[in-house]
This record gives C-alpha cells, structure tokens and sequence, in this order.
C-alpha cells in the first residue's frame, strides 16, 4: 500500500470550490429564478413533456430558469443542448416524478438524459434507462431475457452541474459522469457494471449506490474512472453515503491509466470484494491509478487484502510543532475580532498546524471549520472566561453553534454554548413552558479530534458527537436529553457531565450512540469522571441497533435510574446492544436493578476500550503539539 504524506488534496475543495476558476464563468444573473416552466403529462400546465419545456428556453440564455416537473412517469429521452445553460429541472421527489426511457446503443446515444451545457441543477427526480431492468422499478428481468448492454439512465457532459435528492436506475454504466465538474448530494445511483463511470470531476456526497448483482460468482463494479493523465482534474470522490445491495462488487476499476477514485467515511456492506480493485486497462501501470479509502466503515471496509497499489492518503499536519499563530481577541491589537474569519484566513488544504489564539471573551457567532481545512488548534483562555455562543434550534445538521467537518483539529480553554433552552446569564433551565427543541453546541464531524478542558453547554444533544475518533479530556459537558450522542468513536477522560433536570417525574439521557453495525468501531468510553446534577436520568438509550457506550471507573450521583439504560427503539433485539458499567462508584452505581440485557466484560474486553486500543492504535495522539489552558 502506498502511502502518501501531506493533505488529503482530492476532496471537497479541489473538487467543489473550483467551480468558478475555469475559463469565463456564467453565473446565471445570480442566485435568483427568472422564470418558471411548468410540465404536467395529464395537460394541467403549459408543456406535457420535460423536453419541450427545455426546447421553449431561448439559446444562449443567461438567467437561472426552472422548469418544475409535476409527479408522473415521463416516458421519453431528454437533452439539455450546450447553447441552453442555466436550467433547473425541478422533480416533486424522486419516487414520484421519473424521467424514463429504453435504449442501449452506442454510450454516446442511449442516454434517457442527456446534458450538455453548463450551470444545470436537477432535484428530486428519478433518470432511468429501463433496458436490463424491469418496468417496476428495482425488480428486474430474468438474467437471460436480454442482452446485458451499456445503457445510460445519464450522460453529463457539461461544466457545473448539480444533483440533489435524485435517482440513477440502470444496470450497466448507469450514470456517465462523462466530463466537466460535478456535484451529487443525497443521490441514490442502481447498477452493477461499471454504473458510475466517466472522466468528470465529480464529488458524491451522502450518495447511495445500490448494488444489483445477478451473477454471484461474477462481480461487479461500482466506478470506472477515465483520467486521461497525471494533469488531468477528473476524478470521483464520495463523501460518507454507503454501498449496498445483493451479490459482490468491486469499488472500481481503471478505464483510463490514470483513473482516480476516493472512498472517504462511506460505509461498505459486506458486499465489496477483499481486493477491492480492478487494474483493469492500467494492468502493468498500477502505479499511475490514484485508488484510496479513508476512514470507511462497515464490514466490507477491512482493507487488508486490497491489491497491494492502493493509496494511503494522510494528514499529519507536519508533526507536533505549531507553525503560525492567529489572534483573535474583541479589543486591542488582534488580527481578527471573530474566531470565523480567523479561520477563514487559513489557506485551503492547509498540511501545517495553524493555531487561532482567542483571547478571553464572549464572542456570539456560529463557528464553522470546513472540510478543506485541517490541522486547526482553536486555543482558549480557559473555559470560565472564553466563550463561542449562538442560539439556534433548526435541524441537527444546522443548528450548532461549533461545526467542524476536516480532519486534524485541537480545542482547548473554550466553551461552546447553544443559549437556546438556556438561561444565557446563568446556564439555568429556563421555564418549561418553553418549547424543547435539538440545539447543538457543538457538531463534530472529521477524524482526530483532541478538545482538553473545553464546556459544552446546551439542554438537548448539546454535544453531537457525529463522527470519527475524539478524545476529549478533562471536559465539561451539559444537558439533559440525549446530550452526548451520535456515531463518533471517542473516548472522554475525567469529562464532568452535568445533568440540569427540569422535571423531577421524567428522566433525561446522557447518551444516544448511533453504532448500525457489529463491525462498526464506533462508540462511547467514558474513563473516569463524573455524573452528577439534579433530576433523574438514564445514562444511555440506543439511537442505533448496535449503540455501545462504556462508563469505567466514573463517580455516578444519586441522579441515575435504578435501570440505568433504555433499549429505546430496539426493543426486542437487545443482544446488539453494548452498554456496560466497570468499576464505577457512587450512590449511583447500584447495579443490581439495571435492565438484564447490560453487559458484563471480562478483562480482555476492558482492555479493548482502553484509550490505546480504541481511538489511538496508529499513534495520532502521540503527534499532538503541546497545548495550553
């Protein structure tokens, strides 16, 4: 396996953010609509079919136009020609508005849809070629009703293309993500043979490919990448999203020598070959392919029989020294007055540790480190006197106040706070006639996180402790429903948790860990520390079929349930639940009334949940640069 030292250049960045520095941008008026086309099969609008609202846009138009797609199943092929940009197709949802059609000819010919020309966005629609696959959607024919034959659900040629919430059904090179730089979001993606091919620029995030296989003993293949040479952009990234489905795959192989494809944070099914890779028309020149996956999970995410050329990609941020020093501070002669433009400051793909000093505080901003970004250390004056605080209650994926989505990243000496549900003078509960309602103070989204004597204040999933490996030590963290939760594997070392109950009749949770799989590594120890505060709580309940959380050697108050844990929605499969207690202490601790299912582990097991073994195998802790507060 070869590995690769500095950043982790081939996400978001290189591939998103580039949008606008390619030849003359058309920008399309802006962010606003100018007209909307309505096409309605049953008559009720001005066009019955998809494609004759598209032929009424005038060529060489320059402003945002959307044509809006009424449910209903459009049997017909579509094309957006290069001199129509700026178009927006518009779908009520992709399980009912579909766009469908039956042909395999050449790859060039046979496309359902077809699009050409730049600044095209498409929602909530279904592309479908319906040769090798059944008219009800999913099931398909017999494996020898026909000829297995390419036949594309789409072909994208065109620069600046989005895709949210869509479907791609097909069976052999489903999407031909032919070339220019694209972006797929939520999208779902059918097939088996090479159904994600092309040689476009293309980032897939939170994408569902469905895996159809109809010959177990002849694999498939997710991707067929077509980089043409070492200077050539193309490339596919997926960002999280899962593959799943029936039968094997193989996660790509090479159409062109220097095919480029990055796995980062997807879950993979069992479904995924152990070699993973196909050389393909680079057989010979394996070292010109560009094949990585990085913090993927799931039981097909075991690489250790990959074919030995695939790369390991790392960000180590130059080892443990600090290389610059940002200020930010609300007076005097500091660089920055907010900790977000700060951040902003650091340069895109950054491989050096950076560190933004905050001076002592309140300072009421949502804070976001975005994905291209590593190797951030956030650095306090101490958590009773720097403060990051917002209010702010939206869905769980934009309501904290702290978001952080790269890689790499130290706090220390800070509070994070979301004042929504809290008292911000005093951190007390407000009325309970006040609306409850999720209210991140912090979301934590990226892998290798260190957080020493940091506050996380909040009522409900205060701290959403998404993803990737953490350790927080020494911390501080407030709430009283699910407020530790999320997939994160983390280990929190002497954190004093503090429950603030409002009603005395209905106890709160400390945890609600996501853990879907046996194979997931994912979890919650907490080592030592302190569960104390007012009302009653539980310390867990399984927001996931495998939910684990481990409580060792921690102080719990007279404040935890008798039964201490709750299977919540996985009532009846309690066996794929782990939650256990080891030497902890207090008038809390009681065990002989807890739910049956808790867990007892034996020595060998303990071990496995020591900070070593769960989160620090590779060392990373080991290269932190020394910090204060």
């Amino acid at each position: 396996m070869e590995l690769f030292s500095g950043t982790m250049s081939f996400l978001l960045i290189l591939f998103v953010s580039c949008f606008f520095c390619l030849g003359k941008a058309t920008d399309c008026g802006g962010k606003s609509v100018t007209q909307t086309i309505v096409v309605d099969q049953q008559g009720k609008a001005a066009f019955r079919t998809v494609q004759d609202a598209i032929d009424s846009v005038k060529s060489n138009n320059d402003q945002w136009v959307r044509i809006h797609i009424k449910p209903g199943l459009y049997i017909e092929r579509v094309t957006i020609p290069l001199e129509k940009p700026c178009i927006i197709l518009e779908g009520e949802g992709s399980s009912t508005t579909t766009i469908s059609y039956s042909d395999h000819l050449s790859i060039n010919n046979n496309a359902t849809f077809t699009s050409s020309s730049s600044n095209v966005v498409a929602s909530g629609i279904t592309f479908k070629n319906s040769y090798n696959v059944a008219n009800k959607i999913y099931e398909w024919k017999d494996a020898g009703s026909e000829r297995i034959e390419p036949a594309n659900a789409a072909r994208i040629y065109g620069d600046k293309s989005f895709f949210y919430n869509c479907s791609f059904v097909g069976y052999q090179d489903t999407l031909f993500d032919a070339y220019g730089r694209h972006y797929y979001k939520d999208c779902h993606i059918q097939g088996d043979i090479d159904f994600i091919f092309g040689s476009a620029q293309s980032y897939y995030e939170n994408c569902w490919m469905d895996v159809v296989g109809r010959d177990s003993s002849l694999p498939g293949f997710v991707t067929a990448q077509g980089r043409k040479n070492s200077d050539d952009p193309g490339g596919f990234v997926f960002e999280g999203g899962s593959i799943r489905g029936n039968g094997e795959v193989n996660l790509g192989r090479a159409w062109r020598a220097y095919s480029r494809v990055i796995f980062h944070q997807t879950y993979f099914d069992s479904i995924i070959t152990p070699q993973g890779w196909v050389a393909w028309n680079a057989s010979g020149n394996e070292s010109t392919t560009t094949y990585a996956e990085i913090d993927c999970k799931g039981p097909g995410a075991d690489s250790s029989k990959r074919v030995p050329w695939t790369k390991r990609l790392t960000t180590d941020c130059g080892g443990n020294n600090v290389t610059e020093t940002i200020i930010v501070g609300k007076e005097g002669e500091a660089a920055f007055r907010t900790v977000q433009e700060a951040i902003d400051s650091v340069k895109s793909n950054n491989d050096q540790w950076v560190k933004i000093h905050i001076q002592a505080g309140l300072y009421i901003e949502r804070v976001t480190i975005p994905t291209e970004k590593p190797c951030i250390i956030l650095e306090g004056e101490g958590n009773s006197t720097t403060t990051i605080s917002y209010s702010d209650h939206r869905s769980k994926n934009n309501n904290s106040t702290f978001t952080s989505l790269s890689s790499s990243v130290v706090a220390s000496g800070i509070t994070f706070k979301n004042s929504y549900n809290v008292d911000i003078k005093t951190d007390e509960s407000y009325d309970m006639g006040s609306q409850i309602e999720p209210a991140n103070a912090a979301r934590l989204h990226g892998d290798k996180y260190f957080f020493y004597n940091c506050s996380f204040v909040g009522y409900q999933d205060t701290l959403y402790d998404q993803y990737g490996r953490h350790y927080f030590k020494d911390c501080y963290i407030q709430g009283e429903v699910d407020f530790i939760y999320g997939s994160g594997q983390s280990y929190y070392e002497n954190c004093w948790i503090n429950v603030v109950g409002r009603s005395p009749n209905l106890a709160g949770f400390v945890t609600a860990q996501g853990r879907s799989s046996p194979d997931d590594p994912d979890g919650f120890v907490f080592e030592g520390g302190f569960l104390i505060g007012n009302g009653k709580v539980n310390l867990g309940r399984a927001w996931s079929p495998y939910s684990r959380v481990i409580f060792h050697n921690t102080y719990f108050s007279s404040i935890v349930t008798p039964q201490g844990w709750s299977a919540w929605h996985y009532v009846g499969n309690e066996n794929g639940l782990t939650y256990a207690e080891v030497d902890c202490e207090g008038p809390g601790a009681d065990t002989s009334k807890r739910v049956s299912w808790l867990k007892k582990l034996n020595n060998s097991e303990i071990e496995n949940f020591s900070l070593k073994s769960f989160i620090n195998s590779d060392g990373w802790i080991d290269n932190l640069p020394k910090i204060s507060s």
